[in-house]
């Protein structure tokens, strides 16, 4: 078996951001003031750390991955941060899936609103380093060729109140669908698309 390659979320730099999560793009991106948001499915979950802040900001958030060896990374590194005082209460409010976004989305109830992040988040890269990155690099492939489109047409269908899309700031909306409002960070943005009735 290949080496199993996992982000530690107890890391001082990790925890350092989760101390001051409501200071992150993405939980801004989630804020409303007119309907209560609790419940949060993470459709492309990857390695996790946006649905990490995301339950530290103290949202129940349901983390999907469809790739085998990146969701077992997933559910090791939440195993850990379970046991972490830093982390503790974050990872208790997480629950990570090996499933299809498709699948899922297709049968689960309503939730009150939906993530999607359709590349690998540079931070993660970042987070893993040159030699990790290179070992997971065949997990990652089939990414490219994600119907990211109808996932989110899904996602509308299945949220409440809001789907999530985090883009590079100057790349095109997913589909050419144009958002609600939009979030921007200086290298990125959070698209908000209200659901479909």
């Amino acid at each position: 078996m290949g080496e199993l390659i996992t982000l530690d979320y107890t890391s001082p730099a990790m925890v350092r951001r989760l101390q001051r999560v409501h200071q992150e793009l993405i939980i801004k991106a989630f804020k409303s003031k007119v309907v209560p948001i609790l419940r949060i499915i993470d459709a492309t979950a990857g390695y996790g750390v946006d649905g990490l802040l995301l339950a530290q900001a103290g949202y129940q958030v349901t983390l999907i991955e469809k790739r085998p060896a990146v969701a077992k990374a997933l559910q090791t590194s939440h195993q850990a941060g379970l046991l972490h005082p830093d982390t503790q209460a974050a990872c208790q409010r997480m629950t990570c899936l090996l499933a299809d976004s498709f699948d899922y989305l297709s049968t689960c109830d309503q939730v009150d609103a939906i993530y999607l992040d359709p590349m690998f988040s540079t931070q993660e890269k970042n987070r893993l380093g040159p030699r990790k990155m290179q070992l997971i690099h065949q997990t990652l492939e089939d990414t490219e060729t994600e119907n990211y489109a109808g996932l989110l047409a899904l996602a509308q269908k299945k949220a409440k109140h809001w789907v999530v899309v985090k883009r590079p700031r100057k790349a095109p909306p997913i589909g050419e669908m144009k958002p609600h409002s939009q979030i921007l960070g200086r290298t990125i943005r959070f698209d908000r698309y209200i659901p479909l009735t």
